[in-house]
Formats: structure tokens, C-alpha cells, sequence
């Protein structure tokens, strides 16, 4: 463009603004009210002319206004151009509005003609305004005019315009837009000095104009700069992001604006392509949430933005839901629904909307057809592709663009019709474009058509030899088929081209947050908890079968190195970040930049199964449903019936013949691939070969058959076996092995080896988390738990969804509140934990048929030993060293471990990820070697945690070397690594010298001896005791029940004022049900738990009883106090309240510690409060794993009842109910001790004397040493019932033969005698105390036996010796009866960490009743 514009010579005054805009016209012309239409508008014209009234100028104007500025299909530029032109004189106002129209149309050149006119034609009448510039100077930008803005700018100037807001903003935007920056920011620059200019909309144009040209890291400067923001600001830059590609940015904008300013609908249509891009769909329910909340009309437009938003963001039925309530569509709302159908290769209801859309009378576009023919090309419909292609051009008489022929190459690649396709590219009426090619281009890869592969990859490096695509393409052809010397040609190509590949990235959502993810990062904040999943996820992947497709990596390395690349492939550490991240009800939303890699794809359809999870990923062509193993994108079988029958349809003879052998073949791949079946040794009946084995007759004993077994294999597999995942030995019949599996409280899917199924086993019993099932304290209820759990395990072993060895149960010592795991143990105190872990390892292993030497699964007592700390302030458990005494490891840390091997005949014991003292556990052969199985005698295997020896060599650095862990480890007494350290490294480790052969054999024997005592090697499952174990015997009702019966009998009454507990139905016409807990359930159940049969919430449990209310009030971090009126409001007019607080996996778990011991964030206010405006009796329940400082309840007149439910596994919600309402009479004791919140400042979690030490202030640990304040302490609960102690029975004196009074182990300072001493055995005496139930209601009631021994070697002030579990009905009396071990229940550790019997004073106390027993030697 080439005008000249004449220049005024003078400075001209600005016209007034009070004179423009002229007087509406329709104030003397009233018809102009009445004109709708163009032909009113006619009819109109012919009566001024009629009339005479032309001439007048308004009428004119008027004329001209309708025609150039109403809406389509009235707007008639051409005839307001007319009857301007009759004009004589136009004036200002009709100049002003055909320019603004002339701009705002597809010729704004003809706005700039009509501005020189007006400027060569000026006068005192007809003179450019602050009305006339803007629109000039938008028509220079969209014309790119910057000479004629310049003049612009100098003729404004001259009229005295540079001081105009709305002038000088567009006077910016025309610099900018037109590629003139500097020039742009002087304006602005000189705009923002000046108080006159409306600074906010300055500031907008100048950003609006950097994001308009790109520039969006000066946008976002000038952003953050801005004194003032508007809605439109933050419009301008969200939408600059997201149109741009920068999806996190814009929706993390997006966040900030809510905070400023209220979003407005063009916001929403601004942010959902971002949220689209990210896969967003949690933040994208929120907008659509948002514009219901906040009046924004869904119209075609907004709604169209939605459907599209939910498609891709994996929400594809709230996407059909919504465009099936929509009152209005249009094309473009047909479309967006047809596509999203597409994508997610749900073909035949794509091609049902595309039916209906021609039915509604909403004619198809040529962006339709693109939609329709994806979904039959993702489908593999290649014969309604072609129809509905031909029907495109021959009924619709749409010319296929670039896009359609995609399309149709890709449909024709998929089935294999790769000469088709090429065909039909050579056939174009247009040169292709990439995608066309990249398209034909990646079939041939699939297929393996190297001839038309390299044809169509020279085509795209000829058109682009910059786009690394192609080269990728060709390079992994040529790898697929092992022609690494095309690949070195191809990838030489890319470097001397200088061609980059896009790397891949995934990004996937959480709690409404964005995580990406590049190839092997490690760079999230849970890195660690991320790879330990990946390992894990591995692990399970090979148990199942799985072997990586080392093809998709396409470098010439070792198969090792190939692995361990695809195994850090970005979507699959997405995979791992959901499964540890969001709970197992939520479906895994994953996007990907590029197109998933088949290895993915296979492995992610595993885990699908294994896990059983609901995973999505978007990857840059479509979707993939995962769900029970397959993919419901297309799945194989439908693919290859699609393609046989396309097939056939081509050819000129049929060919029927062939389907039958096709499918049958299919058919034995696919029931090879989805039959479960236990894994086991010496299958005899399909190999009889293996007769020839001593190890596979079962005739010979134990320790013949595993020597003979040990002697055939090399080292590398005894290498291989000494790993969680075991590696198979096909030459013996071996298959792999997966030793990881848990049971901590019901069978578990954490560790590879175990995976629910829906159509195998959906799920098994859970039971109460371990620390609220110890504070039931009764050892016969943790032994029936441990049968039932090994029941469920064999009957899952059989259905082939676990393995044979579970590393349960925990017997660490909680010895500080904040651990979070100490929700797995059975609490603080060494004689209940003992206790516990030896009732349990019997339940789990002792076969019913009596014989000893045999287990029925095999269980492992850890994590031995001093580990109770995880992640702690500035402290984690890899690199934290517990410096213990001697005395505190024999009388606190250790007790339960030997307990667990001497008592309970555990197969396996497992070291931890701490060090003791300076030494790695899994490295101290005095703790292992010397201790467990010396010592102790362990008839089984040391097993490490999982990847402690990784731990050793990374994070603690014990080594130079991982050859010289994995040999230290060995050396030190461990047999199996959990990891794969011992296989990767051992061999070497034996060549160096480090470690010798007989010490590997050693591990191997101990490993596979448990392994042949649980029968592995014995054949088929069902030829043994447990063989007709299945499905019917997991989650029975009995099971079920005795999940109920365990939370009931560990449920704790903590308070209970005027006897408000227990509640009656009758009384109760409402009862309101509030607090974050409430409605848990998977929260319930607490960690290392697997998929439970069912869940029954508090919620649930009580609206059985009663009619309810809920309120959540707050989540359980509770740092909003927005819905605590609701609750308030509910509670006011309930007749009782039942508060559900307390913790969850996010406050307390493994690799999660907590630093304060009080309810999470404002949850006392929320109690507080509802207390405050509650008519009835209010009842606290506490859900934790650690005790809670909750002294403001304890003293609270309002809150009449607290009880602690810890974890109360998947009937929780019922058993909480049966206590409320009576059924069930609560007998639980509190198994730890519950500290004032100024514990925490007291004792550093790092801290692990046990013992007050009055040098620091630290008052000891745990009931047995802590001299300081508690809120309660260990051993209490309250019941329904009162229960009276009369001692019936008891010595006063206990007297030691003297003739062992020169003993050598005697100590002469406190004449003490060695409790390992022979003068021990047999030396016991009874206790018998009657208990009466003196109350109205029938229960169960724990009797709890304590000592507190003479004060010597810093002894405890009290210590539990026994305790006992006895059912009294009302007014029942019973004798309970102690048998004490005097050597056991009597004695003290000394300093050196021996156990002695001191003679003096002890006092055993029952409840209120205190006894002295005098010891003499």
C-alpha cells in the first residue's frame, strides 16, 4: 500500500468532544425505530427520496449507519458507500462510521482511502476526531501499513490527539502490530508519563500487542509490571499462552487471576485450550463448574470449547452429557463432539452423531468429514472410510483438503493397503504435505515396507530437511529390521543438518495440579518415592510376564541398557507418579507430546491388570483406555477381524476359508495371554524330564533336595534368585519367582508379586491397620486374623495373582508419635509387639494339618532393627544412623525380632534402610549373621528392604563399589535382596575375590529352602494340601465379620462424660455426621493395603442405625474454615453429633512423618465450634495412626465422648457404629502413649535413647521411660461397663536357689543373676485375679499385668509383663490367671546389654491393685 495522506500545515485545534457524536437521527426521522431489515431500509430510502427529505444529512447518516454496521446479512457496505458518496457535504459522523465499518471488514485499505479523503477535504466542519484515529489507525495494523501509521500518527498529532487514551492505545498496537517495537514502547513509554491517558487499557494494548507478534517473555514482563490489572489484562496474556503452546503457564495464570479479578467468559474460552492441552479435566470441571455458578450462558460457542475440552482431557461421557443438554447447536458444537468421539475410538457413536447431525439439518463441513473419517481410520471401518469419503466429494461436493487424505493414508496404512495409500498419494490433485507422509511413512514402519518406507521418507527430507520427524521415522525402520548401517547413514543425515528431535514429555494431574515429566527425570520433588514405584512396577511387570519389546529402542546397545531406557520412558514415570499419588478409585490421566511407543503401550495395559487401575493416555494422535489389561482404543481381535474382512472385501475370490484358522490362532495367543495360573516348580506332568532331579522328588527331605538344586545351577543363576523378582531357569523347570509380596493386615498388592483382578480376585479381606488390632490385646484375634489372611493369600497363589512369601508382619517399636508408620506396628511396648508378631507369624504360617516342618505361606518379621524414622524434617531413612545403646537394643529395639524367630519359627527376617551405630543393617554381620541366625537360630532367609543395597552404595556411601556392597551384604549373612543389586553384581563381586562361591550358595540354600518348605518344588498346587483353595474362599462373610469383630474389639472410649455413649436409636430422630473422615474409605484401610472386598464408611455404618446428616466441613489438612457455618448448622439441629477426624496417607504414611502432633490444620476449630452451636451430645472419633495431643476435647464440657479408631480397616464405619449405638461394648486399650503437642520440642525424632537424659531435658520414651506429661497413656480405655479387681492369688517372695549363688554370670555389685542363666528354667509363679463386670451391659475387658522393678541400670519405672482378654456378662465374675516367667517378666537389661534378674522389690499392679513381690537370691 502506497498513499500519500496531506499533512495540515498548522496545528489544528481538536474538535471539541461535546460535539460528536451527532444527535441520534432517529430523534427526527422516528421510521428509522421501525427498520429491521434491508428491505425496511429500502423502503425507507425511496420515501426521503419521495419526500425530499435526503438532503438532510441525518437521514443520510442514518442510511449509512444501518447499512454498515448491522449485522450479517443486512450489512451492505457497497450501498452505505453509495449513499455516502450522494452526500454534500458528508459529514464527520458518516465519515467516522464507514471508516470504523470499512476497518472491521475484509477491505480496511478502503478505510485508509476514505481517511485521505476526509483529510484532503477538511474544513471546519468536516474534521478527523479521537472518534476517526482508532479506527484508522487498526485498519494500518491489519494492513501492515507502518508508513501510512506513521503519517497517521503525525496528522493526529497535529490535531492535538496524542494525549487520547483510546488514540494513543491503538497508536501502540498499530507499532507493534506492524513489527515496530521500539517505536511502539516510546509511545507507550511517553503514554504512561502522562495522568490523562487511561493507564490500564495502555498497558493492555502493549501487552495484547507482544502476544499478538509471539513475543510473550516481554508480554509477561510488561504483565507483572503493570501498576493495574484488568480482566482484560490477564485475558490477553492467558490467551497468548494458550495459543501459543504454553499450556502450564496458562492455566497456573489462570490460578493467580481468581485471586485478583473475577473471570469472565472470555477467559473461559482463553484457558480451556490450555486445559485441553494439558488434559486438565479436574481444572476443567471447575471452569464449566464456574460459568453454572456465575450466570455465564453455555452458548455454542462456550459449549463447544467445553465438549472439546472434556474429549481431551479424557472426560468423553461428560462431554456427550453435555452437548446433550445443550439448547443450541451449531456446526461447530457437532463438530467438537464428533472428533472427541473420534479420538477416543469410540467409532460407531462418532458415526451415530454424524447421522444425527444430517438429520437435525445441521449441514456437515469439510471439518466434519476430517472427525468422521479419524474415527473410522482409529476404528479400522476402511470400507465406510471410503464411502464416506466418496459421499464427501460426490453428494456434498466438498473438495478433500490435505487433512481428508490424511486421513484416508492413514486409515489404508493401518490395514496394511500400504500400496493403496501410496497410490492415492501420487493421486492427489496437491502436492502432500508432511502429514500425509509422516503418515504413509509410519505404516511402513509397522508393516516393515522398507521399498515404499524409503520412497516416501526421501519424499519428506526433499520437501524438509530441517524436520527431524522423518529422520526419526526412517532411523527406527532401519533398527526394527537390524540394519544399524542405514541407521548410522540416517542419523549422520540429522547432524550434519543440525536436526533436532523433539524430546518426549507427559504430563499428568493431581489434586488439580500439573506434573511433567521428560524422558529418565529426576527432577520432581518425589523423584525417590517415583523410582522406588518404578521398580516396582517392573518388577510386577516380569512376575506377569512381561519382557521388554527392546526393538522400540532404536541405538545399537546391549539389551540391558535398552531396558533401562524404554523403563524411564516419560509416560511410564507419569504411570508411577499417579499410582503412588492418587488413590485407587481415580482413573490416571496421562498426556503425551508425541505418540506412545508399543513397549509403553503393552506395558501400561499390564499394569492396568496388575494394579487395577483405570489408566488413560493422550499421546498426539488419540486415546488409549487401559482398564483389566487391554486397551479399548482397538483391540487386537477387532482389528484383525476389521482387516480380514476389509480384506477379503478387495479381493477377487473369496477367501472365508482362511478366517477360521486366523482366529483360532488368535484365540490360543489371547487365552495363553489372560490365563492366570500359580507359578511352581517341577512340573513333572508336562515335562517328565524333570523326574530326573533329586530336587523335584518329594520323597527325599528337605535339605537333600535343595543341595542337589544348588549344585546344578551356574553363578549368574545363583545370582538371579537372590532377587525380589527371581530369574527363571527354563533348563531346570524353573520359572521366575516374585518373593515380594505383603500382608500386613489382609493380603496386599503392594510388591510385584500380587495384583487384584476383576475377574479373578477383585479384592480381599482388609482388616483394621495393625495398630488399632494390637490395641484389642488379644492374642487369639491376632493369630485367627493371620489364618484367615494366608487362606486368602493361598487361595490367591493358586488363581496365579500372588506369590508364596509375604514380608509381614512390622514389628518396629513406635517409639515416637510422628513416625509415620507406625500405624503398621502394634505399638510402643516390646512384650505387646512381641506378642503380637508371634500370634501373627503362626496364623500365617502354621499349616493346619500340624506339620512343622512345612508353612502355608511363608512371613518375615521387619524391618529389623532400630527403624522408626522415614522422612523427618531435614532427616530421611536412607541416610539416618540410629545411634542405640546396648541396653536399648535388648530391652526396647530387638525383644520382638527374637521373639519373632525363637517363638514364632518365622521364615524370613528383613534389615532396614537405617544404619545402627555407624553400619548399614544389611551390612552388620553382628546383627545378622552372628545375631539371627546364630544366636537366634533363623531356619529361613535374611531378605534386605527394597533396594537398601542401592541405599548402601548411593546414599550412604559404605562402599567404593556396588561389587563390594553386594559382597559386605553377603558376608554380613543377608540371602535376598530385595532389588537386583545381588544379581548384577555378585558374579563379579566372586571373581574380585570379594565374596566367595560357598557364601552365594549359603543365600541360595536358605532362599530356596523356605521355597521347598512351601511347597514350590513339589508340582501342580492342587496336588497339595491348599490346592482346592480359590476365588469362593477370599472376602467370605466370615472373613468380613471377623474384620468388623477386630475394629470393635480396637476401638478405644477415650471419654465419655454423663454417660452419653452409648447412643439409643429411639432417642436419635437425627444425627449429624460431620469432619473429613466421615466418609472415608480408602482412608480407613491406612497403607500396605490391598483392594478390600468392599467399604463401609462411618457415614455409612451409622445411617444404618439412624437418620444422618453429612458435612464434610473440611478436608482433612483443613486449612479453610469456608464450610464450617454448614456444619455448625447441621449440629444445631441434630439431637447428636459424631465428629470424624483426624489423619490420613497424606498427613502420616511411609516416606511421610509428621512434625506436629495435634489435629491437621484448623480441625480443633472445626470440633470447637460445632461443639459450640450443638444441641445434643457431641462425640469425637479420632482416625490415626499416631496418638494426637487433644486436651481442648478432654476438657471441653460440650464434647461428652472421644474414641480412637486408628485405622479401622473396610468396616470401620460399621463397627464405629456398633459402639456408638451399644451393640458392641468397647474394650480396646490405647497401645501407645498419647504426648501434649511440647513433646515435639522436647525430643528430636532423631533422638533414639529411649532413657530421660536431665542433661538435654529429655524426658524418656514411651510409658516405660517417659517422666514428663501425657493426654493419655499407654494401656488406657474406658467400657459401658465398671469391672472390679480382687487378687486371689500372688507370692509376696520369690526366693533363687542359693547353690546358684556362685554362678559366673552373677554380678557382684547388685548381686544380679544372667537371666540366660540355668537357674531360670522353670522358675515361674502365678497370679490369679478376680474381675467382676459390675455394670449393665455384657463385654469384653482387657486386664493388663505391669511391673515396675527395683530401681537399678536405669530400669523402667513400669513395664508391661501380661495381659489378658475375658468376656464378662453383667454381673458376671471370672479369674484371670497369669503364669510369670521370673526370668522373663522380672528382669532388667544392664548397660552392657545384658539381661538380669535383680534381687529386691517389684510392684505388679492390676488396674488399682498394687501387689510387692520381694525377690531374693
Amino acid at each position: 500500500m502506497n498513499l500519500t495522506v496531506l499533512q495540515p500545515t498548522t496545528t489544528v485545534p481538536a474538535v471539541p468532544s461535546s460535539t460528536v457524536p451527532s444527535p441520534h437521527p432517529s430523534t427526527f426521522f422516528p421510521e428509522f425505530k421501525q427498520c429491521k431489515t434491508k428491505g425496511d431500509l429500502l423502503q425507507i430510502h425511496a420515501k426521503l427520496i419521495k419526500t425530499g427529505r435526503i438532503r438532510d444529512p441525518l437521514a443520510s447518516a442514518e442510511l449509512i449507519r444501518f447499512s454498515a454496521l448491522s449485522d450479517p446479512p443486512h450489512r451492505d457496505l457497497q450501498y452505505a458507500l453509495h449513499v455516502f458518496q450522494q452526500m454534500n457535504p458528508p459529514n464527520c459522523f458518516t465519515y467516522n462510521t464507514l471508516i470504523r465499518a470499512f476497518c472491521d471488514s475484509n477491505d480496511p485499505l478502503q478505510s485508509f482511502i476514505l481517511f485521505a479523503q476526509m483529510i484532503e477535504n477538511s474544513d471546519e466542519v468536516v474534521k478527523p476526531n479521537k472518534f476517526t484515529f482508532p479506527s484508522v489507525l487498526k485498519a494500518c495494523a491489519k494492513l501492515g501499513g507502518l508508513e501510512e501509521g506513521r503519517q497517521t500518527h503525525c496528522v493526529l498529532v497535529k490535531y492535538g490527539l496524542e494525549k487520547d487514551g483510546f488514540v494513543v492505545s491503538n497508536l501502540v498496537r498499530m507499532y507493534v502490530m506492524c513489527g515496530e517495537i521500539k517505536d511502539g514502547l516510546v509511545v507507550f513509554e511517553s503514554g504512561k508519563m502522562d495522568s490523562s491517558i487511561g493507564e490500564v487499557v495502555l498497558w493492555n494494548v502493549m501487552v495484547d500487542g507482544y502476544v499478538k507478534i509471539g513475543e510473550l517473555g516481554n508480554a509477561r514482563k510488561l504483565f507483572d509490571e503493570m501498576p493495574q490489572r484488568s480482566v482484560v489484562s490477564w485475558n490477553s496474556m492467558i490467551s497468548g499462552y494458550a495459543q501459543n503452546g504454553f499450556f502450564v503457564e496458562a492455566v497456573e495464570l489462570f490460578r493467580e487471576m481468581q485471586v485478583a479479578v473475577m473471570p469472565n467468559y472470555v477467559t473461559l474460552i482463553s484457558v480451556l485450550p490450555a486445559i485441553s492441552g494439558l488434559g486438565a479435566l479436574e481444572i476443567g470441571k471447575w471452569v464449566h463448574f464456574f460459568a453454572g455458578k456465575n450466570g455465564i450462558k453455555v452458548d455454542p460457542v462456550l459449549g463447544s470449547a467445553l465438549i472439546d475440552m472434556y474429549s481431551k482431557c479424557g472426560g468423553i461421557d461428560e462431554a456427550v452429557q453435555l452437548f446433550n443438554t445443550l439448547s443450541q447447536k451449531n456446526v461447530v458444537t457437532w463438530n467438537s463432539i464428533i472428533n472427541g468421539l473420534a479420538i477416543h475410538g469410540r467409532a460407531n457413536e462418532a458415526l451415530h452423531y454424524f447421522t444425527k447431525m444430517e438429520e437435525s439439518g445441521v449441514r456437515p463441513n469439510d471439518v466434519t468429514y476430517i472427525s468422521v473419517l479419524m474415527a473410522c481410520s482409529h476404528a479400522g471401518l476402511v470400507d465406510k472410510g471410503l464411502s464416506i469419503f466418496n459421499e464427501m466429494v460426490r453428494t456434498e461436493g466438498l473438495a478433500p483438503r490435505l487433512e481428508h487424505y490424511g486421513c484416508m493414508v492413514d486409515l489404508l496404512g493401518r490395514a496394511g493397503r500400504l500400496q493403496e495409500a501410496e497410490k492415492l498419494i501420487l493421486d492427489m490433485p496437491e502436492e502432500p504435505d508432511d502429514v500425509v507422509l509422516k503418515a504413509l511413512l509410519g505404516a511402513c514402519k509397522k508393516h516393515g515396507n522398507i521399498q515404499i518406507g524409503e520412497r516416501v521418507g526421501k519424499r519428506l527430507l526433499e520437501k524438509n530437511p530441517e524436520d527431524g520427524a522423518p529422520y526419526v521415522a526412517l532411523s527406527n525402520m532401519y533398527a526394527s529390521l537390524a540394519n544399524w548401517d542405514k541407521v548410522m547413514q540416517t542419523r549422520l543425515m540429522m547432524k550434519e543438518n543440525e536436526v533436532k528431535k523433539d524430546p518426549g514429555c507427559s504430563w499428568i494431574e493431581v489434586d488439580g495440579a500439573i506434573h511433567e515429566f521428560v524422558v529418565a527425570d529426576e527432577s520432581h520433588a518425589k523423584a525417590n518415592d517415583i523410582y522406588m514405584m518404578l521398580e516396582e512396577m517392573k518388577d510386577k511387570l516380569r512376575v506377569a510376564g512381561y519382557k521388554p519389546d527392546t526393538t522400540q529402542v532404536f541405538l545399537r546397545m546391549d539389551d540391558p541398557d535398552k531396558e533401562s531406557v524404554l523403563h524411564h520412558h516419560s509416560e511410564k514415570i507419569a504411570v508411577a507418579f499417579g499410582l503412588i499419588s492418587t488413590t485407587r478409585e481415580t482413573t490416571i490421566k496421562v498426556v503425551k507430546n508425541l505418540r506412545i511407543c508399543d513397549d509403553c503401550h503393552s506395558t501400561i495395559k499390564l499394569v492396568s491388570r496388575i494394579y487395577g487401575r483405570r489408566i488413560v493416555v493422550r499421546d498426539r494422535k488419540r486415546f488409549h483406555h487401559f482398564e483389566n489389561g487391554s486397551c479399548s482404543s482397538i483391540s487386537t481381535f477387532k482389528f484383525i477381524i476389521l482387516s480380514l474382512t476389509s480384506f477379503m472385501g478387495f479381493q477377487t475370490r473369496p477367501h472365508s476359508s482362511l478366517i477360521l484358522p486366523i482366529l483360532f490362532l488368535y484365540l490360543s495367543f489371547a487365552t495363553k495371554v489372560l490365563t492366570y495360573a500359580p507359578r511352581y516348580a517341577c512340573d513333572t506332568d508336562v515335562n517328565p524330564s524333570l523326574k530326573k532331579y533329586a530336587f523335584c522328588d518329594t520323597s527325599r527331605d528337605i535339605k537333600t533336595r535343595v543341595g542337589d538344586l544348588v549344585k546344578r545351577m551356574t553363578l549368574q543363576e545363583k545370582a538371579g534368585s537372590i532377587v525380589s523378582v527371581a530369574d527363571s531357569i527354563p533348563r531346570l523347570g524353573i520359572p521366575s519367582y516374585g518373593w515380594w509380596s505383603e500382608a500386613l493386615h489382609g493380603v496386599s498388592d503392594t510388591g510385584p508379586a500380587t495384583w487384584f483382578n476383576k475377574s479373578v480376585i477383585p479384592g480381599a479381606t482388609s482388616f483394621p491397620q495393625v495398630i488399632l488390632t494390637a490395641a484389642s490385646f488379644n492374642e487369639s484375634l491376632f493369630y485367627t486374623i493371620g489364618k484367615v489372611v494366608s487362606t486368602e493369600a493361598r487361595a490367591m497363589y493358586n488363581s496365579g495373582v500372588a506369590g508364596l512369601t509375604f514380608w509381614s508382619p512390622n514389628v518396629n517399636i513406635f517409639r515416637d508419635p510422628r513416625w509415620g508408620r507406625g500405624q503398621e506396628t502394634p505399638g510402643e511396648d516390646p512384650v505387646l509387639t512381641s506378642r503380637y508378631g508371634v500370634a501373627y507369624v503362626k496364623g500365617l504360617q502354621e499349616r493346619e494339618d500340624g506339620d512343622k516342618e512345612r508353612l502355608k505361606i511363608g512371613a518375615c518379621c521387619k524391618h529389623y532393627t532400630a527403624y522408626d524414622l522415614d522422612n523427618w524434617t531435614s532427616v530421611d531413612r536412607y541416610h539416618f544412623d540410629a545411634f542405640v545403646t546396648k541396653q536399648d537394643l535388648e530391652d526396647t529395639y530387638n525383644p520382638p525380632f527374637k521373639s519373632c524367630v525363637l517363638d514364632g519359627k518365622v521364615a524370613s527376617v528383613m534389615c532396614s534402610y537405617n544404619k545402627v551405630n555407624g553400619v548399614p543393617t544389611c551390612g552388620d554381620r553382628k546383627l545378622l549373621e552372628d545375631m539371627v541366625r546364630g544366636e537366634w537360630k533363623l531356619n529361613g532367609y535374611i531378605s534386605s528392604d527394597c533396594d537398601s543395597l542401592q541405599v548402601m552404595f548411593r546414599d550412604q556411601r559404605w562402599a567404593k563399589t556396588p561389587e563390594e556392597v553386594a559382597a559386605d551384604a553377603l558376608n554380613a549373612g543377608l540371602d535376598l535382596n530385595c532389588g537386583d543389586s545381588l544379581k548384577r553384581f555378585t558374579a563379579t563381586a566372586v571373581k574380585k575375590g570379594l565374596v566367595k562361591q560357598s557364601v552365594v550358595d549359603r543365600a541360595v540354600t536358605n532362599s530356596f529352602t523356605t521355597l521347598m518348605r512351601l511347597g514350590f518344588f513339589d508340582g501342580h498346587p492342587r496336588k497339595q494340601l491348599y490346592g482346592n483353595l480359590g476365588k469362593k474362599d477370599v472376602c467370605t462373610p466370615a472373613h468380613q465379620d471377623l474384620a468388623r469383630e477386630a475394629a470393635r474389639q480396637g476401638i478405644v472410649l477415650l471419654k465419655n462424660t454423663f454417660r452419653s455413649l452409648p447412643l439409643h436409636k429411639t432417642s436419635i430422630k437425627s444425627l449429624a455426621v460431620i469432619g473429613p473422615n466421615a466418609n472415608a474409605t480408602r482412608t480407613m484401610i491406612g497403607n500396605y493395603a490391598g483392594v478390600p472386598c468392599k467399604y463401609t464408611s462411618p457415614l455409612k455404618g451409622l445411617s444404618d442405625y439412624v437418620k444422618t446428616v453429612y458435612e464434610e466441613g473440611c478436608d482433612v489438612k483443613c486449612n479453610s474454615a469456608a464450610r464450617f457455618q454448614k456444619a455448625r448448622d447441621i449440629a444445631a439441629k441434630a439431637d447428636a453429633v459424631v465428629l470424624v477426624m483426624g489423619t490420613d496417607l497424606s498427613i502420616e504414611a511411609e516416606a511421610l512423618d509428621r512434625t506436629e502432633i495435634y489435629l491437621p490444620g484448623q480441625q480443633d476449630l472445626l470440633v470447637s465450634e460445632v461443639a459450640k452451636d450443638a444441641k445434643g451430645p457431641v462425640i469425637l472419633v479420632i482416625m490415626s495412626g499416631g496418638g494426637m495431643d487433644v486436651e481442648f476435647a478432654k476438657g471441653h464440657p460440650k464434647i461428652t465422648s472421644i474414641l480412637w479408631v486408628g485405622f479401622p480397616g473396610q468396616e470401620g464405619g460399621r463397627a464405629l457404629a456398633d459402639i456408638v449405638f451399644g451393640r458392641y461394648n468397647p474394650s480396646g486399650r490405647l497401645p501407645t502413649t498419647w504426648y501434649p503437642r511440647s513433646y515435639v520440642n522436647l525430643v528430636p525424632m532423631t533422638n533414639t535413647k529411649m532413657r530421660p537424659d536431665p542433661k538435654t531435658g529429655q524426658p524418656g520414651q514411651t510409658y516405660r521411660f517417659h517422666r514428663g506429661k501425657t493426654v493419655y497413656p499407654f494401656g488406657f480405655g474406658l467400657s459401658y461397663s465398671s469391672y472390679n479387681y480382687k487378687l486371689i492369688k500372688a507370692p509376696k517372695f520369690i526366693s533363687i536357689p542359693s547353690n546358684h549363688h556362685a554362678h559366673t554370670g552373677r554380678s557382684p555389685s547388685c548381686h544380679a543373676i544372667d537371666a540366660a542363666d540355668s537357674v531360670c528354667n522353670n522358675l515361674h509363679f502365678d497370679i490369679e485375679i478376680m474381675v467382676t463386670n459390675v455394670g449393665k451391659m455384657s463385654g469384653s475387658h482387657t486386664v493388663l499385668l505391669f511391673s515396675s522393678p527395683p530401681m537399678v541400670h536405669n530400669a523402667p519405672q513400669k513395664e508391661l509383663v501380661d495381659f489378658k482378654k475375658v468376656w464378662l456378662g453383667r454381673s458376671k465374675r471370672g479369674v484371670v490367671r497369669f503364669r510369670v516367667d521370673v526370668c522373663k517378666g522380672l528382669s532388667v537389661v544392664d548397660e552392657e546389654g545384658k539381661r538380669k534378674v535383680v534381687p529386691g522389690r517389684y510392684v505388679l499392679q492390676v488396674g488399682y491393685i498394687k501387689h510387692v513381690v520381694s525377690v531374693t537370691v
